[in-house]
């Protein structure tokens, strides 16, 4: 089988009631110009504002934004992304805010949501939908991350951390303090940046940063997991010692780990991929997957590394009731959007791994139809129409 691995002070006019709030898009950017034109034509029929902040780019991006009406000034680079979007966000003069990056763009189909959001007097803030894209000739494809992008508008709002910024203070505070409520919208955004082909720069540039981070802010579980699973992506083994700290916290039960549930996911998710823990971990396999098992039930990548498990033991029934839950999470939505993943292993991925398994069970029947959905496929028709030649010659 195919298994897959601090800010300037802005002054502000007076506001008064509105009858239809004004929301104001935030940006900040650096050499877009290739995602711009995509980014400002998806909010120019609901934005009232365009906030761009650039951090010094040496290309066509602020013409762009300059041409379609933003309002643009320059920020400089000081290797802190939060500082930049505090910046930018002091800028807006809307009611609500709604941060979006140069590579993302709005769906149309969300702009009537949006509006009526703005106007519920019992919001304060909503997660919004980004559809994280991994083939640009596949956009149909893809898996949902939840993010917090549209909030009202007040002047404590800011955002901490040099990179993965997260707000400060927390919007559930601000939100409890005006009798209002953060609440989970179905406003969508889609998500281009995956497709940029220097993502080992982009590894680099955020474990740098985040080295930067940890450095002025040490014993963060947050960001022992992220840094953590960079360095592994880039070959750097110390990355295995940032995800011992987190996982002696989540042994601890230090009160970091229930904040962030998402990189609890991810480190359980790196524990299971492994064939063996040193006896010394804090955390062993059995004990990595039971929690796994308990508090994510509905996580796709930790279903994935555990059906793989299975696999390589020789479970192969527990791994096909995985592979089948896999694919029912992909057809529903249903499953954990704390994080992005490769949407491939609730689709082709794990329907190809499906038929494997029920051939190696004596299933053949059941296994045809597998690969059978994958013949016309670019990605695994060739090994599935092989496997299911095989098998219909043996039958």
């Amino acid at each position: 089988p195919c298994w897959f691995r601090r800010d300037i002070g802005h002054c502000r006019l007076p506001r008064k009631t509105l009858v239809t709030p004004r929301i104001s898009f935030c940006i900040i950017t650096k050499n877009e110009e290739a995602n711009m034109p995509r980014c400002l034509a998806s909010i120019e029929d609901v934005a009232d504002e365009i906030i761009v902040t650039d951090t010094g780019s040496t290309d066509e991006t602020v013409a762009i934004a300059q041409r379609a009406g933003a309002s643009v000034d320059h920020f400089e680079w000081i290797d802190d992304f939060s500082a930049a979007y505090t910046h930018c966000i002091r800028r807006a003069t809307g009611d609500w805010i709604f941060l979006i990056d140069a590579d993302e763009e709005l769906l149309e189909e969300s702009h009537a949501e949006l509006k009526q959001a703005a106007c519920r007097e019992e919001v304060f803030a909503c997660t919004v939908l980004r559809q994280d894209l991994t083939d640009a000739n596949r956009p149909h494809i893809y898996a949902e991350m939840l993010q917090t992008r549209l909030w009202r508008w007040h002047e404590a709002i800011g955002f901490v951390g040099r990179i993965h910024h997260q707000f400060t203070p927390p919007l559930m505070e601000l939100a409890k303090e005006q009798g209002r409520r953060v609440i989970a919208s179905s406003i969508r955004m889609r998500h281009w940046g995956y497709l940029d082909q220097d993502k080992h720069l982009k590894l680099e540039r955020a474990e740098r940063l985040m080295t930067l981070e940890l450095e002025d802010r040490p014993s963060q579980f947050y960001y022992h997991v992220e840094l953590g699973r960079t360095r592994i992506a880039l070959g750097d083994d110390s990355g295995v010692e940032l995800l011992r700290r987190a996982a002696e916290q989540v042994k601890a039960e230090d009160p970091q780990v229930a904040k962030y549930p998402g990189q609890l996911a991810m480190l359980l998710e790196n524990l299971l991929a492994c064939d063996v823990l040193p006896e010394s971990f804090p955390l062993s396999l059995r004990e990595a997957e039971q929690l796994a098992t308990e508090r994510f039930p509905h996580s796709a990548p930790i279903i994935w590394q555990r059906a793989l498990a299975r696999f390589k033991s020789g479970r192969f029934d527990q791994c096909a009731n995985l592979l089948e839950k896999l694919l029912e999470l992909g057809r529903s939505g249903a499953y954990d959007k704390w994080a992005s993943f490769d949407p491939e292993i609730m689709g082709r991925d794990a329907l190809l791994n499906l038929g494997v398994c029920f051939a190696r069970q004596g299933r053949s029947k059941d296994a045809i139809l597998c690969f059978d959905q994958l013949t016309g496929d670019p990605k695994h028709g060739e090994a599935a129409r092989k496997n299911a030649e095989s098998l219909r010659l043996l039958r």
